[in-house]
């Protein structure tokens, strides 16, 4: 049998090549770029299950202790505490008892005075005075006769505005002042 090229058999065998090399030429052009393409079947099965997480690792060595830091500067120094207490006394004398006075920084103090009178007949008084200020007397008496000793004390409160001096004085009659005490405590706030 001879074969005879023919207009079918051109058409037939050219359709054939293109089909192959256009399915070819089709597969390496077209890319899967959306999940759109695929079909959600097909998805749910590429997607697996969440595994167990792993174990956890041994904790390590502690470190050697590193080398101690410099020494900070010192601290200036703070304001001073309400707490200091100036004392000044005397034994007396027949001549009277001397003035007592300590010498404080400005601030607010309580003062406590504290006179012991003995003999004689007549008027003792004993102030308080600190920075300008005097108290009045805080232990006019007049002894009785017959009574040989007798004690006067004062309680005072007194701000400084700037440093200054407490003083005691006494004047009187009394034969003989036996013993006095200044006793100046410095204290927070006076209310």
């Amino acid at each position: 049998m001879r074969r005879r090229i023919s207009y079918a058999n051109v058409a037939a065998t050219l359709a054939l090549v293109l089909s192959m090399s256009g399915g070819a030429l089709a597969a390496s052009h077209y890319l899967i770029n959306s999940t759109r393409q695929i079909n959600p079947k097909v998805l749910k099965k590429l997607k697996g299950h969440v595994g167990a997480p792993g174990a956890t690792g041994a904790t390590g060595a502690t470190g050697a202790t590193g080398a101690q830091g410099l020494k900070g500067e010192g601290g200036k120094e703070g304001t001073r505490g309400p707490s200091d207490v100036w004392q000044a006394g005397n034994a007396g004398s027949s001549a009277g008892v001397p003035p007592l006075s300590v010498s404080v920084p400005a601030g607010s103090y309580l003062v406590q005075a504290q006179t012991t009178i003995a003999g004689g007949e007549g008027t003792s008084a004993c102030f308080i005075s600190g920075g300008s200020e005097k108290s009045n007397s805080y232990g006019s008496t007049e002894k009785a006769p017959g009574i040989t000793q007798m004690t006067l004390h004062n309680v005072e409160t007194t701000v400084l505005s700037s440093p200054g001096a407490i003083k005691m004085e006494c004047t009187g009659a009394a034969e003989f002042f036996v013993y006095s005490k200044l006793t100046v405590t410095q204290v927070g706030t006076i209310h």
